[in-house]
């Protein structure tokens, strides 16, 4: 089952605050966020009135949520995996860096391959598809040479796999080179990198740009929050069943690049992770609760 998932973003004093939480204390999540499902409309109703009646500036934002049942009737989804709990990334290149206190990955590219950390293999021990935590340019699934196989029969159009290196083994510099391909390390390798290759042909519009935190020196956009959330037209996204997304348009501030990677899935490759119990994906987001996010297509018939 898909349903919206209505979510708000308020300001007001601490009483007015927590008197709103003891009304509505089903619909705050622990972090604070007012949320109410498709199926919770009256309750919305209610919420709107208080916050008018107490004067409370409240922004509603929606996303659309499949629940995990039912039938999947989106044609893409956003790709949300665990994280390794890893920060190293001597595996890339930095062009722009960021300056000041934060980092900035807009337009880094990989140089060498992945090495396997024996953390990250007890992790894929436990599950079949992980993502380092940095860079968040490019995203760096990694998943089990099992799960590899799987999907190179399904013929999945977007990804490539890489071998990973594992930790403690001796390799010869080309062989860490990102582009080296060896037939001998794929054949030894039991974990790969998952690396998706296309890159969606549009940008997701995100209405009035709010607030964002961009790098000082190339201008690019980390954290944003827009008037809504991503709103795709058919055409921004391609026939592969995996891309990324990293530009959105903006109705105030034109277009805007990201200094990260969003991963799009298609309805297949959900389908095939769900139906395949493949260990590895997590719940899109906790305040507020989504499952699987679903993109929203708004000149879908």
């Amino acid at each position: 089952m898909e349903r919206q998932v209505a979510y708000y973003m308020v300001e007001c004093e601490r009483p007015v605050w927590k008197s709103l939480c003891e009304k509505f204390k089903s619909n705050v999540t622990g972090l604070g966020v007012p949320f109410f499902r498709q199926c919770e409309a009256v309750a919305e109703q209610e919420f709107v009135r208080f916050c008018e009646t107490n004067n409370i500036a409240a922004r509603r934002k929606v996303l659309l949520e499949y629940t995990g049942r039912g039938t999947l009737e989106s044609a893409y989804y956003y790709l949300s995996v665990r994280d390794t709990g890893e920060y190293a990334q001597d595996f890339i290149e930095l062009r722009c860096g960021g300056a000041g206190p934060g980092m900035c990955w807009n337009g880094a590219k990989q140089v060498r391959k992945v090495t396997v950390t024996d953390g990250m293999a007890r992790m894929l021990d436990a599950n079949e598809i992980v993502v380092k935590n940095y860079p968040i340019f490019p995203r760096t699934y990694v998943v089990t040479s099992r799960l590899v196989e799987r999907m190179l029969s399904l013929h999945f159009r977007g990804i490539a796999f890489i071998p990973c290196l594992q930790q403690g083994s001796d390799y010869s510099e080309d062989e860490r080179s990102f582009d080296f391909e060896s037939d001998r390390l794929s054949a030894a390798a039991k974990y790969f990198q998952m690396v998706i290759r296309e890159r969606a042909p549009g940008k997701p519009s995100i209405g009035n740009l709010l607030d964002a935190s961009a790098c000082p020196r190339c201008g690019s956009l980390n954290v944003v929050d827009g008037s809504t959330e991503d709103e795709f037209q058919s055409s921004d996204l391609s026939d592969a069943d995996f891309q990324w997304v990293a530009d959105i348009s903006t109705t105030n501030k034109g277009p805007q690049h990201l200094m990260g990677q969003i991963a799009i899935i298609s309805q297949r490759a959900l389908r095939f992770f769900l139906d395949g119990r493949i260990r590895g994906l997590k719940q899109y987001l906790t305040a507020p609760p989504i499952k699987y996010r679903a993109a929203q297509i708004v000149d879908a018939h």
